[in-house]
């Protein structure tokens, strides 16, 4: 399966980004090039100002018109602030506010794996103390 991230605002968006990428990575997942349609994106939202909010809300919007029928996972400081205005745009299939349930929360395996699976990816994706 095709993954598509994106990451709006601070260093620990983009170090938390890259993290829940390696792990989708490793399990199967592949990072699709700019003009591949992705089947699943991930977009790490900002609300430090109004215009991280709109911000966020146009590259949810983007990614949903450009990759039609993708699963949209979103997470971040917006998403968490405003979780049912997330939940109402287009393409959006899961608001994570808990960092700690990703995996649980958004995905599997792309082949649908056993929970032994999630298990360990839940173990890779472990946001430190």
């Amino acid at each position: 399966m095709k993954l598509k991230t994106v990451t709006l605002g601070c260093k620990v968006n983009q170090y938390e980004t890259e993290f829940v990428r390696e792990g989708l990575l490793s399990i199967g997942y592949e990072d699709a090039c700019d003009d591949d349609t992705a089947e699943l994106c991930v977009v790490n939202t900002c609300t430090v100002t109004s215009e991280g909010d709109s911000k966020s809300r146009q590259a949810i919007r983007r990614l949903a018109r450009k990759n039609p029928g993708a699963k949209i996972v979103v997470m971040g400081c917006y998403a968490t602030r405003e979780p049912d205005v997330v939940r109402r745009l287009p393409g959006v299939r899961h608001v994570i506010t808990d960092k700690d349930r990703l995996v649980e929360d958004a995905w599997g395996s792309p082949q649908g794996e056993q929970r032994a699976d999630i298990e360990q990816v839940r173990d890779r994706l472990a946001f430190p103390g």
